[in-house]
C-alpha cells in the first residue's frame, strides 16, 4: 500500500509538475505579447501622427512674443512645447510662428537644428513616384531644414515645394525634389529675399522639367477644363485662410464639393475641399502647367 501511495503521490507531483510548466509557457507568451504590444502602439501612434488628426485654423499674423504665449498655453496639452519655449533662442522666428499656427510641425521644431546644406541624396518613396499629385511637405525632415534664400525651405520654400509635386506628379522624375527645385530656384534668382519665391518660378521654372506653364484667370468653369485636360494649378494665396502674406499652393482635381488641393504646408487644410468662391477671395495669381 506504502509503495502505492508513493507511487499515486509521484504521478500526482509529475502531473503538477507539467502543469506547471505548462502555465509558464503560457504566461511566457502572454507576457512576450504583452511586451510587444506597446511597439504596435507607438507604430500606429505614428501613421496617426502622419495622417495628421490635428485641426489646424486659419493662421494668426503674430510677432514673436505673441508666438511664443501661443506656445506657451500649448504646452498644457503637449509638454514637449515647454522644451522649445524655454530654448526658444535656438529657433528662428520664421519657425517658431510657424510652429504657433500649425502645430503639425511639432515634431520637425524638436529636432532643430539640423544640417542646412544641399544634400542629393534625398530618396522619394514608391507612393510619391506614383501618385498622380504627391503631398511634399516643406517642413519634411529630408529637406525642410535645407537653407534657401535667408530662411530654410520649412519656412519660405513653399513655392519650390509646390512645383516638386507638380513635377513629379505628372513626370515622376525622382530627381525633382523640393531641395532640388529649391537649389535651382535659388540658382535662378527666383528668390526676393524677405519676401520669398518670384512668380518667374512658376513662369518659367516648369520648362527646365520638360513642362509647359500659362496664366490663367481666376474662372471656375476654365480651372476645371485644364484640371481635364490632365494639368495642374499652382496658385499664389494672400492672406486669408492660408497665409498671413503670401503662399503657394496646388489645385490638384476637383468633385461636386469643390476644388481638390495639396498645401506644401499643411496636412489639414490639405484634406479639406475648396469651393471656389473661398479659394477665389484668396486668389492672386494661377498657373496652369502641364507636359509638353
Amino acid at each position: 500500500m506504502k509503495n502505492s501511495k508513493r507511487k499515486l503521490n509521484g504521478l500526482y507531483l509529475g502531473f503538477f509538475l507539467i502543469l506547471l510548466l505548462f502555465e509558464a509557457v503560457v504566461v511566457g507568451r502572454t507576457m512576450t505579447m504583452a511586451t510587444v504590444q506597446p511597439v504596435m502602439s507607438v507604430v500606429n501612434l505614428t501613421q496617426m501622427d502622419l495622417n495628421s488628426e490635428i485641426i489646424v485654423e486659419a493662421p494668426i499674423s503674430y510677432d514673436l512674443e505673441g508666438a511664443v504665449k501661443q506656445l506657451t498655453i500649448m504646452q498644457a496639452k503637449d509638454h514637449r512645447y515647454a522644451r522649445i519655449v524655454n530654448h526658444r533662442s535656438d529657433y528662428p522666428e520664421r519657425l517658431l510662428i510657424n510652429l504657433a499656427n500649425n502645430p503639425e510641425l511639432l515634431s520637425f521644431v524638436l529636432e532643430y537644428p539640423q544640417d542646412t546644406g544641399y544634400q542629393d541624396d534625398i530618396s522619394l518613396s514608391t507612393q510619391e513616384l506614383t501618385d498622380s499629385c504627391p503631398l511634399f511637405l516643406q517642413w519634411d525632415i529630408r529637406w525642410g531644414y535645407q537653407a534657401y534664400g535667408d530662411n530654410n525651405i520649412a519656412c519660405s520654400g513653399c513655392g519650390p515645394t509646390a512645383l516638386s509635386m507638380v513635377i513629379v506628379g505628372l513626370t515622376h522624375n525622382a530627381k525633382a525634389t523640393p531641395a532640388q527645385v529649391a537649389q535651382f530656384a535659388a540658382g535662378k534668382d527666383y528668390y526676393e529675399k524677405g519676401i520669398g519665391t518670384k512668380w518667374e518660378l512658376m513662369d518659367a521654372g516648369p520648362a527646365a522639367y520638360g513642362l509647359t506653364s500659362e496664366t490663367i484667370a481666376a474662372d471656375e468653369a476654365g480651372m476645371k477644363q485644364q484640371l481635364d485636360a490632365g494639368k495642374f494649378l499652382i496658385a499664389s494665396m494672400k492672406a486669408g485662410d492660408f497665409t498671413t502674406g503670401g503662399h503657394f499652393i496646388v489645385i490638384c482635381g476637383y468633385n461636386d464639393r469643390g476644388f481638390k488641393i495639396r498645401d506644401p504646408f499643411c496636412i489639414y487644410r490639405t484634406g479639406q475641399t475648396w469651393d471656389f468662391a473661398t479659394l477665389n477671395g484668396q486668389l492672386e495669381g494661377l498657373w496652369a502647367i502641364g507636359k509638353s
